[in-house]
């Protein structure tokens, strides 16, 4: 947790110095506005939750999970991310439905397209609906053109 004027030993004025070294032009100031304002999301999201502390993750870290596994994200370790599946249940299903898809585009299993379809309308999650509803539907497409250029082969 923050402290006044510290953040984990580190005062203001060695930030300030540490982060100037790394090319910051800005002031004093803005390094303290930043600090406080961390420091009160940390505090309301102790008081919200209850618990004395509270972790907080960047969003950009967990999408960046949908492209890449764990190991290759650096901002997000395996425990933050059980820690995460353990309190957003919706989260893990969202990844695994996901990765699955991933894989079955891989392999080319296109008979396993169905079921994955079937397992994301059950997850009843609006958002995830409307992209298996709509993937549903260019398959139908795509397989009613299929049979309509067959049929057109086989006439005399």
């Amino acid at each position: 947790m923050f402290c006044s004027g510290e953040v984990d030993g580190i005062t203001f004025r060695e930030i300030n110095d540490r982060i100037h070294e790394k090319g910051y032009s800005g002031t004093k100031d803005a390094i303290r506005g930043f600090i406080s304002k961390e420091r009160r999301i940390q505090r309301d999201l102790i008081n919200a939750v209850g618990g004395d502390t509270v972790e907080l993750i960047d969003k950009k870290w967990l999408i960046r999970l949908l492209y890449k596994p764990i190991e290759d994200v650096r901002g997000i370790s395996p425990e933050q991310l059980e820690a995460i599946f353990d309190n957003y249940p919706i989260a893990k299903n969202i990844l695994d439905i996901i990765y699955e898809f991933k894989k079955l585009i891989k392999a080319n299993e296109k008979e396993s397209l169905l079921p994955w379809m079937n397992k994301v309308v059950a997850l009843d999650i609006p958002r995830c609906r409307f992209i298996a509803d709509k993937l549903l539907k260019a398959l139908c497409e795509s397989e009613l053109r299929i049979n309509s250029t067959k049929s057109q082969k086989n006439r005399p």
